[in-house]
């Protein structure tokens, strides 16, 4: 499954593979990375919608069959080949 981010700026699209084999949670995560892109300064609640979105999210994350490395590694995997062939990285990190 691929989450479409070229229209928030993050650039191409990036795969994403929960290794969970439920479609379901799939489709779950896109719509989480979704309405977090679209809103993602605003609470998780209100972020979610509703109280069921809310716990889908809740469960979502709770969920034992959810491999969150299979979510992370693509992004992971994109930032080191932005990285290849520069001499020099800058790494903003804001620790307030």
């Amino acid at each position: 499954m691929v989450a479409d981010q070229s229209g928030s700026g993050w650039g191409a699209p990036v795969p994403l593979d929960l290794l969970s084999g439920d479609a379901r949670l799939d489709r779950r995560l896109v719509q989480v990375v979704e309405r977090l892109d679209a809103n993602p300064t605003a609470s998780l609640p209100a972020v979610m919608g509703s109280e069921s979105g809310l716990e889908g999210l809740v469960r979502l994350v709770g969920n034992d069959n959810v491999h969150w490395s299979g979510v992370l590694d693509p992004h992971i995997d994109r930032t080191w080949e932005r990285f290849d062939g520069r001499q020099r990285v800058l790494v903003a990190h804001d620790t307030t």
